[in-house]
């Protein structure tokens, strides 16, 4: 009794320190390890040796984590790292070795020459630990990612021209804009999906946060045109989609966004009861509207109070008066 206890006590211990292994390399290997293209041998060892049936799996575990676990170990700090060798080496390249001017500052270039050799290995090894333990896209990646949205933009706006700005925005809705490493090229994405999606309704297919970001950008002036037009359209939802860009949530603060306080007062002067409804409820969610400099539109919602149509949006707007006035005096 006591060596099966011994026994058990042992195999317990050595599948704690396993587990704890696995925990380490997954910790050292950071998000890398998260993105499956980046584990190519666990990939085959869960390809060929782990069954599909739960009692299958139960039954080979003890054969297949081990396996498992060395391939993971291999994968962290073998094959990734390999694989990531000339993207280090790349930029290494472009942070010491592209900017040169020995035209204009030929005595500077070789005091610094010396010491860019000295860092040349220093940064290629941090360049090369950041990638092996980040999911960082390879430049090969970033380059078909480009190319992706550039032929992606190419289409949609093709289709946009033929009339057909549901296919466009279908083209573009998927794009990783993200990934492009491009804003110039992400922006002209942003903004025909904005062109697309005015002609179809479908302003749930837009990320908010970035066709608000092109009111800040190059594309500010076309992008603020095609705003105006949209609050002044008979169709009550895209008027309120408009607004939503504008001012956003209530997480946003209207003061760091630009015409923000009045698109607020213009959607609660809206015609429709719904829409001045959402703007009021915009209004009520949003924590700073009672601080002493907060962008609150307080004569419009005072007017509603009194005046508006609609009975709940009267109601709506009591409260939030009320509420203004308590949190004041806080």
């Amino acid at each position: 009794m006591l060596n099966t206890q011994q026994t058990v006590a042992r195999r317990l211990a050595i599948a704690i320190r396993l587990i704890l292994s696995c925990q380490l390399v997954v910790a050292l290997t950071g998000c890398a390890f998260l993105n499956r293209d980046n584990t190519p041998a666990l990939n085959a060892v869960e390809k060929r040796l782990w069954p599909q049936s739960t009692g299958k799996r139960v039954a080979a575990f003890p054969l297949v984590f081990p396996i498992g676990l060395a391939a993971i170990v291999t994968d962290a700090f073998v094959i990734h790292p390999l694989t990531v060798v000339d993207d280090a080496a790349e930029d290494t390249k472009d942070c010491l070795w592209e900017d040169w001017d020995w035209d204009d500052q030929y005595v500077t270039e070789c005091a610094v020459l010396p010491w860019r050799a000295v860092f040349t290995p220093v940064v290629f090894a941090f360049d090369l630990l950041g990638r092996s333990m980040f999911d960082v896209p390879s430049r090969a990646a970033a380059v078909r990612a480009r190319a992706s949205g550039e032929d992606a933009l190419s289409r949609a706006q093709a289709l946009l021209a033929e009339g057909k700005p549901g296919e466009a925005l279908d083209q573009l809705k998927d794009v990783r804009v993200y990934d492009l490493k491009d804003e110039a090229l992400a922006a002209r994405i942003d903004l025909t999906m904005l062109k697309a999606a005015r002609k179809t309704g479908r302003f749930e297919d837009l990320n908010l946060h970035r066709v608000r970001s092109l009111l800040e950008g190059d594309s500010a002036d076309e992008t603020e045109s095609i705003l105006c037009d949209m609050e002044k359209s008979d169709d009550p939802y895209e008027r309120w989609a408009a607004f939503d860009i504008k001012v956003g949530s209530a997480g946003a603060e209207m003061e760091n966004l630009p015409g923000a306080l009045e698109a607020m007062k213009r959607v609660l002067a809206d015609p429709n009861p719904v829409v001045r409804h959402l703007g009021l409820q915009n209004v009520e969610e949003r924590r700073s509207y009672h601080k002493e400099k907060a962008q609150a539109p307080r004569p419009e919602i005072e007017r509603m109070a009194r005046e508006d149509a609609d009975p709940m949006n009267r109601a709506l707007a009591r409260r939030i008066l009320r509420r203004i006035e308590s949190r004041s005096k806080d």
